[in-house]
């Protein structure tokens, strides 16, 4: 187990296929050998080989021949975590890491697949408006507040969104007493419209602009390393932030309904951040509160006007229109 491969060991000799078609066929041939016939849906079971699976899709108005191209088991790729790597060479010996698409879609008019059933367009041209709800944005003690989101589908592949959310207060030294918003405009290119999903990547833009109270750690600006122990107090200042962010995501759509879905995305940008305090005490500088290697108020508190890295994470509940 150490030294094959998964694959090897769990993936299966054959494939089952569910084949959809644009329109209905009259014949289905893999070379000479009738494999279907007077239908639009039909499963078929193949061995797993290298080899693409050749078939003839037969109408009164086309003859399209298509190619199903193998892919690699996802179980594969476990072979990273195999001593040297030996399971890859165990893969290619035995020839166990090919599979075929569980689901293909066969154009008719253009002669080509897909290796997955696509959705209705009728659920994105019909009902182009969507609003959103993040339900996870009055949690936390950093950026707490209501969100809700406004999306605009521009077509099949493209859509538009602006975000606006409103912070509220929450008992930290990152939202005490916290007002302020956050606006965001998201512009999302789809590549991927499955039966009940959609993939996508976008960019999104965030202006965010928040005042709160932190009590934070002041002392006088000396050597630390010196013997005597510097002064220092706690001080409650006022705070106030200004971030523009613009981050890449990759998201997935679900719909539990025709109109009910998940937006779910994940994504790394860069933010420019201005901070800044506005009854510092006099003559004091701030310190981390915790001498370790990341301290979270000391890092998000502090008087700066810098560049970050930031991080989005989160899913919406919304509802088409």
């Amino acid at each position: 187990m150490s030294i094959s491969s998964c694959a090897t060991l769990l993936n299966k000799r054959q494939s089952v296929i569910t084949f959809q078609t644009s329109e209905n066929v009259d014949y289905v041939f893999k070379g000479d050998t009738l494999v279907h016939e007077n239908t639009n849906t039909f499963a078929r079971v193949y061995r797993n080989k290298k080899q693409p699976i050749t078939l003839t899709f037969i109408n009164k108005d086309y003859e399209r021949q298509i190619n199903i191209r193998p892919k690699k088991v996802g179980l594969y790729y476990l072979n990273v975590f195999s001593p040297y790597w030996l399971g890859f060479g165990v893969d290619e010996l035995t020839r166990r890491k090919w599979t075929y698409p569980k689901n293909v879609f066969v154009n008719m008019e253009k002669g080509s697949y897909l290796p997955y059933f696509p959705m209705d367009t009728s659920m994105i041209l019909n009902k182009p408006n969507r609003l959103s709800l993040t339900p996870l944005a009055p949690l936390g003690n950093q950026h707490p507040g209501i969100e809700l989101s406004y999306q605009r589908a521009l077509g099949i592949k493209y859509a538009a969104l602006i975000a606006y959310q409103q912070f509220i207060p929450a008992q930290s030294d990152l939202a005490k007493n916290a007002t302020g918003f956050s606006l965001g405009l998201e512009l999302k290119r789809y590549y991927r419209n499955t039966t009940n999903s959609r993939f996508y990547l976008s960019a999104n833009l965030e202006y965010l602009h928040k005042n709160h109270e932190a009590v934070l750690h002041y002392s006088e600006p000396q050597d630390f390393i010196q013997k005597e122990e510097p002064v220092a107090i706690w001080s409650l200042v006022d705070i106030e932030k200004r971030f523009i962010s613009m981050v890449p995501r990759f998201g997935i759509e679900y719909y539990l309904t025709k109109r009910l879905l998940v937006d779910g995305y994940f994504g790394v940008g860069l933010r420019y951040r201005n901070v800044s305090h506005k009854n510092t005490p006099h003559g004091l500088v701030l310190i981390a509160t915790y001498w370790e290697w990341f301290d979270i108020e000391y890092d998000s508190n502090r008087p700066t006007q810098s560049f970050s890295a930031n991080l989005d994470l989160n899913f919406k509940i919304a509802y088409s229109f």
